[in-house]
């Protein structure tokens, strides 16, 4: 990426939670049930040796008028916020919480609370000012439903077109590194946005791909 070129960096790396351990699927669909079997490395030192090279090159390719959205785990909200101020970038103090529904998934239901949001790691250039000023530090936005997602992390368009709208005007280069799905994309070009990314992935990639083409298509 040119230095100093995107005006918006907006993506949800690897966690690092190990969710790669558990089956996780892109794709096709049999009985409402994703099949295609996809998986993914989330480790926790290969999550953290990725946040590193994203906060040194997202401040390097971010203009002095940028702002950044990370989505992270809870666990390691301010391990993460620690990378991105330690190369220049200005984080919140702050989380910015998805509500995600009012009923909560739990592995242990005996033992603990059920989870019910996900937290977004703000970020700022000096220069930059939000265009949507005053709206609270929390977003709520039903999940994508497990038999619609083509990516076992996939966000839903919904909330990064209120991440987009709160940050960037139209025409504004909005940047996703780890694009997954493609709703940073999708998100972007219903704005008026220029959307630039990429996937490492093959699978996820062309899964992409498709859903993209489909909603430029329609």
């Amino acid at each position: 990426m040119p230095n100093r070129s995107v005006d918006l960096l907006l993506t949800d790396p690897p966690y690092g939670i190990n969710i790669d351990e558990i089956a996780t699927s892109v794709g096709r669909e049999t009985g409402g049930v994703s099949t295609a079997g996809y998986k993914f490395t989330d480790r926790p030192d290969k999550a953290f040796e990725l946040y590193t090279v994203l906060a040194r090159e997202s401040f390097r390719f971010c203009k002095s008028t940028a702002h950044a959205w990370i989505f992270v785990a809870p666990e390691y909200f301010h391990a993460v916020r620690t990378i991105f101020e330690a190369v220049g970038w200005l984080p919140h103090v702050r989380p910015v919480i998805w509500v995600k529904r009012a009923v909560g998934q739990c592995n242990a239901p005996k033992c603990w609370p059920a989870s019910c949001y996900d937290m977004i790691l703000y970020c700022r250039r000096p220069d930059s000012e939000l265009v949507m000023q005053g709206r609270p530090d929390w977003i709520q936005v039903p999940p994508v439903e497990p038999s619609k997602r083509i990516h076992p992390t996939e966000k839903p368009v919904e909330l990064l077109r209120e991440l987009i709208q709160r940050t960037v005007m139209p025409n504004s280069v909005v940047c996703d590194p780890f694009a997954g799905s493609g709703s940073t994309f999708r998100a972007a070009l219903s704005l008026k946005m220029r959307p630039v990314g990429c996937e490492i992935d093959k699978t996820a990639y062309a899964a992409a791909l498709e859903a993209l083409s489909k909603e430029v298509k329609s």
